[in-house]
Parts: C-alpha cells; sequence; structure tokens
C-alpha cells in the first residue's frame, strides 16, 4: 500500500533529512463524473462529524486536541506520484453537518461520465504537513509559518484562494461543460445568446448551494424574472424555492459579464441537511413586456452562469498506516 511521506530535518543542530507521514488517511470516491472537471475546479466532500482537521497531542501527561488548520493535507497519487493540493476545512466547528465540509483545488481533468486516472486522499493528524515544496524527487518540510505551503483562503484572488463558483458555464458555443444554457421557444426567438422576444425563455442546471448569473446591460436592454426550482428529490421534494420578478438590464453604456442576480439557498432557511441544500437547482428565465423607460428595448444576453459543481465525492473509511502499530484516537469510522 503506498503512503505519501516526506522529508524533514530532525532538528536545526542536526540537519539530516528523516522520512515523515501522518498516521491516517481517507480515500476520497469519485463517482462518474456528470459534468466536466478541470484543472484548477475547487471542489468538496462533505466530513460529517469526521475529526479531519483536529490535532491530538500529549499536555501534562494527558491526551488533549484541538482545532488545527495545517494537520491535513490534500494529495492525488498516480502510479506513485504524488501531487499535493490546495485545501481547506470550513465550518468544523459548526453544529450544522452540512457545514462541513473539505474544499480542494483539483490537479485532473476528468471528462463526464469517468473518474480520474488516480485517487485523491486527505491524510491528517499531522502538524505542519501543509508546510512543503518539491525538492525532486520528494517532497521536504519548509518552515512554518512562513514557508511554501499548501493552506487554501477562503477570499481573494491568489492561487491558493478558494472559489465557490470556479464552474463556470458559457451560454454559447464556446461552452466546454456538460451543463449548458437551454433557449426554448420557436428558433428564431434566441440568436447569439440573445433574444428581445418579450416571453422568450431560457433554462440552466446547477449544484447548490450558490449561484450567478452573468449577462450583458447597455440601454437596448430589458426587464427579466428569474425563478430558482430545487429539482432533486430529496427531503421535501421538488418546489420552487425563489422569484425575483423584476430584474432591470438598462443601463446607459454598454457593459458585459455583469452580475445581475446571484443566489445562496442558505439564506432561504428552507432545507436543513446536506443532500437538499447542496441538490441539484435548476433556474429560468423570462423577458418581461416591461422595460426601463430609458431603455430602447427589450434585450436579453446570457453571457454564462457559475457554481460549485457537487461531484458527490464520499469519503472512504480511516486507514491507518500499516506499519505503525496505533490506531488513530477515536477508532475508525
Amino acid at each position: 500500500m503506498s503512503w505519501f511521506t516526506f522529508l524533514k530535518a530532525t532538528d536545526s543542530a542536526t540537519p539530516e533529512l528523516a522520512t515523515e507521514y501522518s498516521p491516517v488517511r481517507r480515500k476520497m470516491v469519485f463517482p462518474n463524473v456528470t459534468d466536466n472537471l478541470k484543472i484548477g475546479d475547487w471542489v468538496h466532500v462533505n466530513i460529517s462529524d469526521y475529526d479531519i482537521g483536529r490535532l491530538f497531542y500529549y499536555e501534562n501527561g494527558l491526551i488533549k486536541d484541538k482545532v488545527d488548520q495545517d494537520s491535513y493535507i490534500v494529495v492525488y497519487e498516480n502510479n506513485d506520484e504524488y501531487i499535493p493540493t490546495y485545501s481547506i476545512i470550513l465550518g468544523g466547528e459548526s453544529e450544522n453537518e452540512y457545514d462541513k465540509n473539505l474544499w480542494f483545488k483539483s490537479v485532473t481533468n476528468v471528462t463526464a461520465g469517468n473518474q480520474p486516472d488516480g485517487n485523491y486522499y486527505i491524510y491528517y493528524h499531522k502538524d505542519n504537513i501543509q508546510y512543503l515544496e518539491l525538492s525532486t524527487p520528494s517532497y521536504v518540510s519548509t518552515t512554518s509559518p512562513s514557508g511554501s505551503n499548501y493552506m487554501a483562503i477562503e477570499s481573494g484572488e491568489s492561487t491558493n484562494s478558494l472559489s465557490f463558483y470556479s464552474h463556470q458555464v458559457l451560454a454559447g458555443s464556446t461552452n466546454t461543460r456538460k451543463a449548458s444554457v437551454a433557449y426554448l421557444g420557436d428558433p428564431e426567438t434566441w440568436f447569439s445568446q440573445s433574444s428581445s422576444t418579450p416571453g422568450a425563455k431560457a433554462i440552466g442546471s446547477f449544484s447548490g448551494p450558490v449561484f450567478k448569473l452573468f449577462t450583458k446591460v447597455g440601454p437596448d436592454f430589458g426587464k427579466i424574472k428569474i425563478k430558482v426550482i430545487k429539482t432533486s428529490a430529496t427531503g421535501s421534494g421538488q418546489q420552487v424555492v425563489s422569484q425575483s420578478n423584476e430584474i432591470d438590464l438598462y443601463s446607459s453604456v454598454l457593459k458585459s459579464e455583469e452580475n445581475v442576480f446571484s443566489f445562496d439557498v442558505r439564506t432561504l432557511n428552507l432545507f436543513s441537511t446536506y443532500d437538499e441544500i447542496y441538490g441539484d437547482f435548476i433556474f429560468e428565465l423570462e423577458i418581461l413586456d416591461e422595460k426601463n423607460q430609458s431603455s430602447s428595448g427589450n434585450k436579453l444576453t446570457i453571457e454564462k452562469y457559475s457554481f460549485s459543481k457537487n461531484y458527490s465525492i464520499q469519503l472512504e473509511d480511516e486507514e491507518i498506516k500499516p506499519d505503525i502499530a496505533f490506531k488513530s484516537i477515536g477508532g475508525l469510522k
């Protein structure tokens, strides 16, 4: 059984490198993905009540534990190749199980209907394990807290910034996702993702809990309404969960990729389980008859929408490194 290891100096006085490892890990199992997964996509797995992100230590003769954001790392493994990636646990201390998610950045492309060629693992219960850099052919520990690391942050524009909207669906022919925008009605109603016909509709699908829609706005643009429908048959089943009856797309100047609508199912307080909140939804757009009195038309041009795709990843049972003689505190789950 292969196991991710790295090198670390024994101490400052004796710079020899020793092999280090995490005592436990869990494999993350992908089903056949339902959309194209790309390098750089942020994906998540629900960690439920597992003690990932917690470090156990001895103090005054007692075993204690604490939350530790650098005590775990996500590693992609394929043919004895190891590729760590950025990760972060959100909601680990929350009382709500659906809040407790491990987010990590994909290092592989996977086409819809397939699984990653290798496996993603979460290694944990090892202090400072995220502080690593590649010194071919091995990963070597760096100095905490200023050294190279694989710690993601919740916001920002850097490489390690978590994005809840990395799954982008383009409205036109350049879209590379399986999800797409469907244009309803007579073929002549829509042209190049645009229509000026009141009553014209378009729909698309996404995973909860968050969603953003981007369109053009301009001097000849009209008003639209948006309906969000829960389609997954969990909990209360299918239902309309949100309706926005008048979104004005008028602008005195033409602008592209304006975020005209955002949605977060968690703010509705309608659902309380992971399967409902991170389930499947569709949105439906409709061009209205009415328009801004300054607008010269009813135009709508859809450009893209974005969300975080739920790939229904599952965690397998905890594995103990086979050549050590103890089990992780709390036992196997």
